[in-house]
């Protein structure tokens, strides 16, 4: 099965369905309409039989540069803020991964930044090239965060080393993501698809109702408040949005 959307590609083969980013001239930034039609691909996959595995990478030298700091841009000139319910649509997209009924694999290369960074934290797997880093960025852009990158986070790192990453900025690359136990595997990027698709071949062979339930109690356990902190982490990126320190770190960001 294929359907073609504006900026992503999805394809199913071989009991795996593919997810790839293609915007690759912004570095796969998310244009607006890409956070509903990931959400799209991911319930196609889970409603067809015939999937078994999800596979989500980028086309082109990066998996994901974040928002779009252009649109971004168009949006402070037009005297325009980021609204509540926009912002509540990047939350929807992680929440489609981590309660998804298939397993997902991220296949990182180069930087997985912003929203980029939360789309392969929401995922089950994360194999990156040894080039590839995850970088939260948001405070760069005088912006707390959405996608639910810090709640992804701070359930996988902790509550200090989460807040050291998205407050200070600090980049993850390969080798401390492998130290966090964030990457399943680092491979050369040559070697980057292959590792995804061997992977997702060794999680056909297992029971897909087990790891069906398997992922239903990861959700219903351990991410019970999901929904509350993506209301709050839509509120939050609003208010940031009209501050000056936004615009101001928009200026400065596109001056460089």
């Amino acid at each position: 099965m294929t359907k073609e959307f504006p900026t992503i590609d999805y394809h199913v083969e071989d009991k795996i369905a593919y997810i790839t980013l293609n915007r690759p001239e912004v570095g796969n930034a998310f244009a607006s309409t890409t956070y509903g039609e990931i959400r799209e691909a991911m319930a196609l996959a889970d409603q067809d039989d015939q999937v078994d595995v999800v596979i989500i990478s980028g086309k082109g030298k990066h998996f994901c540069a974040g928002g779009d700091i252009q649109e971004f841009n168009k949006m402070l000139e037009n005297n325009q803020v980021m609204e509540e319910e926009d912002i509540l649509e990047t939350g929807r997209l992680a929440k489609s991964l981590l309660t998804a009924k298939k397993p997902v694999i991220a296949a990182v290369n180069g930087a997985a930044a912003g929203a980029g960074f939360g789309l392969a934290l929401a995922s089950d797997f994360i194999i990156m090239d040894k080039e590839a880093s995850l970088h939260s960025a948001f405070i760069h852009l005088a912006l707390p965060g959405d996608t639910s990158l810090i709640y992804t986070l701070q359930k996988a790192l902790g509550t200090f080393k989460a807040k050291e990453h998205v407050m200070l900025g600090k980049p993850i690359d390969a080798k401390l993501a492998q130290e966090y136990n964030l990457t399943y595997k680092i491979v050369d990027k040559e070697d980057l698809a292959q590792a995804a698709l061997d992977l997702a071949h060794d999680l056909s062979k297992l029971s897909t109702n087990g790891l069906m339930l398997q992922k239903d109690l990861f959700a219903r356990i351990f991410y019970p408040e999901l929904d509350d902190f993506n209301a709050a982490e839509a509120q939050n990126m609003h208010h940031a949005s009209k501050h000056p320190d936004h615009l101001e770190a928009v200026r400065k960001f596109l001056g460089k």
